[in-house]
């Protein structure tokens, strides 16, 4: 007798669904996350022997006050290197640019061309590294956001 009546039901159902105009209405609304992604970017600078800047375009990892986390082209930078670096995000209509300094404490091989680096920061403007950690939070909270929403959380 349910199985006789399945196929009713489910007519009854696509029914009330083609009722629907709109896919909000039967979701419950606009999304209100900021789908933007924003730019992280880490430019590091070394200078040579001889006094040239040499300048690395790497990949953001994790960034604290002490410390800079960045994934760099293999053997590019030696341990005990003094390097300055220019950690930039976009975001929201805003950018900060945090500019420090620091020496290159260890490194790990991630594969044949990457490499992870830790830079011990020597010197860096406290206030514009707060500003960015604000912003940053802001966006992965986003991130989260769009993460629960597409789970259905």
């Amino acid at each position: 007798s349910k199985i006789d009546n399945l196929p009713t039901k489910i007519r009854k159902k696509q029914e009330e669904l083609d009722n629907v105009a709109d896919l909000n209405q039967l979701i419950g609304g606009e999304p209100d996350v900021n789908l933007e992604s924003g730019e992280l970017k880490v430019i590091l600078k070394q200078k040579t022997e001889v006094g040239n800047d040499i300048t690395f375009l790497c990949e953001f990892e994790d960034f604290y006050e002490d410390e800079l986390i960045v994934v760099a082209p293999a053997n590019s930078i030696a341990v005990d290197s003094k390097m300055k670096a220019k950690v930039s995000l976009s975001y929201n209509g805003q950018r900060i640019n945090v500019f420090c300094e620091g020496i290159v404490e260890e490194k790990e091989e991630l594969s044949e061309h990457k490499e992870t680096l830790i830079i011990k920061i020597e010197k860096i403007d406290n206030s514009l590294y707060e500003d960015f950690i604000k912003l940053y939070q802001e966006r992965q909270g986003s991130i989260n956001d769009f993460m629960e929403m597409a789970k259905g959380y």
